[in-house]
């Protein structure tokens, strides 16, 4: 025998009235692209849970920030996009009409779905970075473009926090120790990589940008990580001093960023590529530890 659900729930009318849309458009939704309402039971009319309520609402953000329906209804559902020049190419104009309107809102919805349904790795190499350096490039040569790029970048940290607060690492290993240079403020892409890290159950500590080199060996003192990434975006802001302090301390190094394109007067991996980067964290992180 089957029990009705005690889930709040209500009729297409009534979702129609609160999203103000007609309950034909609902009806086209879920015919077209799957999005509708999960209390069904054979002889009842369709009813609608407060997350149907809540993903149709994402689809109708998404929608007006540029997404096509289709790609709108999949993202606010968590199903996988296609990748492709075109869904990566639309996905792109979307976050960055979202972030030239300044709607946080509709980025925040953006950045959710891009992450629950390509990851942090093909979020960041798909969409987040052909529009942060779209946004940054306008705004060297347009002033009224820098509350865009804030904006965007303030947008972008805080859905990443989310990610690394769904993806709790485990506490039984060292971790990794995510450094930005003293000099550097441009801490994003080390953010993004923390949050792939955690994705994959890796242990960080990442202590945000402009790290002073007292409070970044103080880190390593209590931590003992399991290795240090030291970011760099250019090579003025790469410090081959706390290289050195790390490396004194028998601190596996990773030297990330094009920073450090010519390299360091110490032994330690040099990448310039998200992928990369994960790879030699995760190797360091997953090495057993010696007595």
């Amino acid at each position: 025998m089957r029990h009705r659900s005690t889930q709040a729930s209500w009729p297409t009318g009534w979702v129609a009235r609160r999203l103000g849309i007609s309950p034909t458009t609902l009806r086209t939704w879920d015919a077209r692209y799957g999005i509708g309402a999960s209390d069904r039971e054979p002889g009842r009319h369709r009813r609608y849970t407060a997350g149907d309520v809540e993903r149709l609402r994402i689809m109708q953000r998404l929608i007006a920030a540029g997404t096509k329906p289709r790609e709108a209804a999949d993202l606010a559902v968590g199903r996988v996009v296609q990748a492709g020049d075109t869904a990566g190419s639309d996905l792109v104009d979307s976050l960055n009409h979202a972030a030239e309107s300044l709607r946080t809102d509709i980025m925040a919805d953006l950045l959710d779905a891009f992450f629950q349904s390509r990851g942090v790795c093909g979020t960041w190499h798909d969409v987040l970075r052909p529009v942060v350096r779209a946004v940054g490039a306008r705004s060297v040569h347009d002033a009224q473009c820098r509350d865009v790029e804030w904006t965007l970048a303030e947008s972008i940290a805080t859905a990443l926090d989310r990610v690394m607060h769904t993806h709790a690492a485990p506490a039984d290993r060292r971790p990794a120790l995510l450094l930005c240079c003293p000099q550097e403020r441009h801490a994003l892409p080390l953010r993004v990589l923390a949050a792939a890290l955690h994705e994959r159950s890796v242990p960080t500590a990442f202590l945000g940008d402009t790290v002073p080199i007292d409070a970044a060996l103080a880190a390593e003192r209590r931590l003992r990580p399991a290795t240090a990434v030291l970011w760099a975006l250019r090579r003025e802001n790469a410090s081959h001093d706390l290289a050195r302090r790390l490396h004194d301390r028998q601190v596996p190094l990773i030297l990330a960023g094009p920073g450090w394109q010519d390299g360091s007067d110490v032994p330690a991996r040099v990448v310039d590529d998200l992928d990369a980067a994960l790879g030699f964290v995760k190797a360091a992180v997953d090495e057993p530890r010696t007595a």
